[in-house]
C-alpha cells in the first residue's frame, strides 16, 4: 500500500507526477496506467477509501461484461457465457484483486486482456486486419498495467484452436508477433523494477529445479482454488523445500499439458483449448 497512499506521486495531475509515473518504478514493479489511477482517485476523494474502492468494482465489473461478450461470442450460447461471466464476478479468488487497492492493476489489466481476445474474435469472423491495429494498441496498455498481459499471444493460439483455424499458413503466425516485440521492452522494464528491489534475489538458493516444480505447483494450487477455495491469501510465499504434493502436482501440470497435445492432434479441440 505504500505507492497508494504514501507516494507523492498520485497526489494529484501535474507535469512532474505525470513524467514519474513514465519514468519511476513502485514497489518492484512497472505500471503507469493503474498509477496514473491511483491520482484520479485522489483528485476525486482524497484518501476517501469509498473512492478507491469504487474504482476497482468499476474496473471488475467492466472486466465481467467484456468476459461474457468473449464467451458468447466464442460459444454463442447466452447461458453458458452469463454462468462463465457470473463465476468470475463472485468467486472468492477474486477478492484479493477487487478489494485490494493495490491489485488494481489486476482488474484493469484484466479488462483490457478480455477487450483484446473480444475484438480478435471479431477479426477471425470478418478478417478486417483493421482490428489487428487496435488488438496491439489494447494489448500495449495491458502490458503497461500488469506484466502478465505477455501472455496473450499465447491465449489467442488457443482461441485459434477453438475456431478450428489451420496453423499450416503463415497469417496466423505472423500477426501475433508484434504482440511479442511490444512485451520485449516492457519485460526488461519490469526485470529492472524488480532488481531495483532485489526480488529477484529472494532467493538464491533455488535452482532450475525448484523453479520448475514451484511453477508447476502454483498452476495446480491455482486450478485447486478454483474448485475449493479455502486458505485463500493476498500472498503466497514460496515453499521452504520441494515436498511430495509440489512434486505430484507438478506432475499433474505436465499431464495436462500432454493432454491438451494429444487432444489437440487428434482434433479434440473442446479438450486441447
Amino acid at each position: 500500500m505504500d505507492y497508494v497512499f504514501n507516494t507523492a506521486d498520485i497526489h494529484g495531475y501535474t507535469w512532474e507526477h505525470f513524467q514519474n509515473w513514465w519514468s519511476s518504478f513502485y514497489l518492484g514493479n512497472y505500471q503507469p496506467l493503474p498509477v496514473m489511477t491511483y491520482a484520479l482517485d485522489y483528485e476525486l476523494g482524497g484518501q476517501e477509501p469509498l473512492i478507491w474502492h469504487l474504482q476497482s468494482i468499476i474496473w471488475h465489473i467492466a472486466a465481467t461484461i467484456m468476459l461474457y461478450a468473449c464467451i458468447k461470442r466464442l460459444q454463442g450460447n447466452v447461458w453458458i457465457a452469463l454462468f462463465v461471466a457470473l463465476l468470475f464476478a463472485v468467486h472468492p479468488v477474486q477478492t484479493e484483486s477487487v478489494s485490494w487497492i493495490a491489485a488494481r492493476n489486476k482488474v484493469m489489466y484484466g479488462l483490457l486482456f478480455f477487450w483484446a481476445i473480444y475484438i480478435y474474435i471479431g477479426y477471425l469472423t470478418d478478417n478486417d486486419k483493421r482490428k489487428l491495429i487496435w488488438i496491439y494498441l489494447i494489448a500495449i496498455a495491458a502490458y503497461l498495467c500488469k506484466i502478465s498481459a505477455i501472455t496473450l499471444p499465447f491465449t489467442l493460439f488457443a482461441v485459434d484452436i477453438w475456431m478450428r483455424r489451420p496453423f499450416k499458413g503463415k497469417t496466423i503466425w505472423v500477426e501475433k508477433i508484434p504482440l511479442i516485440l511490444l512485451a520485449v521492452p516492457i519485460g526488461i522494464i519490469t526485470l529492472q523494477a524488480q532488481e531495483e528491489v532485489d526480488f529477484l534475489s529472494l532467493h538464491p538458493e533455488f535452482t532450475t529445479i525448484h523453479t520448475i516444480v514451484y511453477a508447476g505447483y502454483a498452476y495446480m494450487q491455482y486450478l485447486v482454488n478454483l474448485f475449493v477455495p479455502v486458505k485463500l491469501s493476498v500472498l503466497y510465499p514460496y515453499p521452504t523445500s520441494i515436498g511430495v504434493v509440489h512434486i505430484v502436482y507438478t506432475v499433474l501440470a505436465a499431464a495436462i499439458v500432454v493432454l491438451g497435445i494429444v487432444a489437440y492432434r487428434k482434433k479434440w479441440y473442446m479438450l486441447s483449448g
